[in-house]
């Protein structure tokens, strides 16, 4: 739940208008409600799920178990070949059917073996489970986060219509990204890489789309990855949102081993926050587009350079000393900056845009 906004009143009373992700805002007066959300906020956020929630997020008809121990599918709920969603959370599934032309989304988290009593590694996901996943034809989402997998099969590269493939929450040390025509979200979170995954594709092709994917959204936040390089992210050139949270960043350049600079002209949302960086990437350059920057918790000493897209920035827990004299000028958009614990010394006119109530400053 967010909290924002708080505005007085013509009669003194405050307003606050209240947030939760993919819920409808609501506004409440915080005097006559304050005790209700101290005491009562939990209960408050459940009821604002349960009476405004979207509908499910998977495409229906959905079929879902959670916490059933299964190790196959009731075979009467095989009667339906329609499925377009099946859930499978928190089971021990063995085997799954084969030939679900209808089916778009397919979840098996905290599924393979992980109560196995005698769990060894490495882990990986049985071959007649690859046999089947491999028939849905359909197939556009795969979760198969919170497994403890220490290898994904490279069969998998065959499910020409995949677009989110969901690995967090593994054990994976080595990843090589498959050839997926329409992957456009990958999650490689929580797992044990200490560099970064590296392309299937031909490096040395000529032909630029031999070496370029189509992945819009990717985290590998909570590794433990130290330097990243222009090499290592050339292959991700449509990126529009890269999530670096926590990977233990000493280093990040967008320049190649040739001295070349990459441009990633799509990328709007960035996330290296909580890392050790010191200096940062001339982003007005290398990210013509930028809106959103989240660096907070790191050791950065200088005010980035960033493009005059930018709409939100956190810079918070740094070691800054100085915003920009032009900021006004240079950032016409920005509407959030939150620089909390810094060294600051001084403020400089803000955009006219920027809603004082989002600059925080300690």
């Amino acid at each position: 739940m967010i909290i924002s906004r708080i505005q007085t009143n013509p009669n003194g009373s405050q307003m606050c208008r209240i947030r939760i992700e993919n819920i409808q805002p609501i506004e409440l007066d915080l005097y006559s409600n304050r005790n209700f959300l101290h005491d009562h906020s939990l209960y408050f956020c459940a009821v604002l799920f349960v009476a405004k929630m979207k509908k499910s997020q998977y495409p229906e008809p959905v079929l879902s178990y959670t916490n059933q121990s299964l190790t196959e599918i009731p075979p009467n709920d095989l009667k339906n070949p329609k499925w377009k969603s099946i859930i499978l959370e928190s089971n021990r599934i063995h085997s799954l059917p084969d030939n679900l032309p209808s089916l778009v989304h397919l979840a098996i988290k905290r599924n393979l073996f992980i109560e196995h009593p005698d769990i060894k590694l490495p882990l990986i996901i049985p071959q007649n489970l690859v046999n089947s996943i491999l028939t849905y034809s359909n197939l556009q989402v795969l979760d198969l986060s919170h497994n403890l997998l220490t290898d994904f099969p490279p069969q998998f590269s065959s499910l020409k219509s995949l677009k989110e493939l969901h690995l967090s929450e593994n054990r994976l040390t080595q990843f090589t990204i498959p050839q997926f025509p329409q992957l456009t979200t990958l999650n490689l979170s929580r797992n044990n890489f200490t560099s970064f995954p590296s392309n299937v594709l031909d490096e040395n092709s000529a032909d630029p789309s031999l070496i370029t994917t189509n992945i819009a959204h990717f985290s590998l936040s909570f590794n433990d990855i130290s330097s990243i390089t222009g090499d290592d992210l050339k292959y991700l050139r449509y990126i529009q949102r890269l999530s670096l949270t926590l990977v233990g960043l000493q280093s990040l350049t967008f320049v190649s081993s040739e001295k070349k600079i990459l441009l990633f002209n799509r990328l709007t949302e960035m996330d290296i926050s909580m890392n050790c960086l010191t200096q940062l990437p001339n982003f007005s350059v290398v990210t013509p587009i930028l809106k959103k920057l989240n660096a907070s918790f790191n050791m950065l000493k200088q005010f980035p350079k960033l493009p005059p897209t930018i709409v939100s920035i956190d810079l918070s827990y740094n070691e800054i000393a100085k915003i920009p004299s032009n900021c006004k000028n240079l950032f016409p958009l920005l509407q959030t900056m939150i620089i909390t614990n810094n060294q600051l010394i001084s403020i400089p006119e803000l955009p006219n845009s920027i809603d004082i109530q989002f600059v925080l400053i300690i």
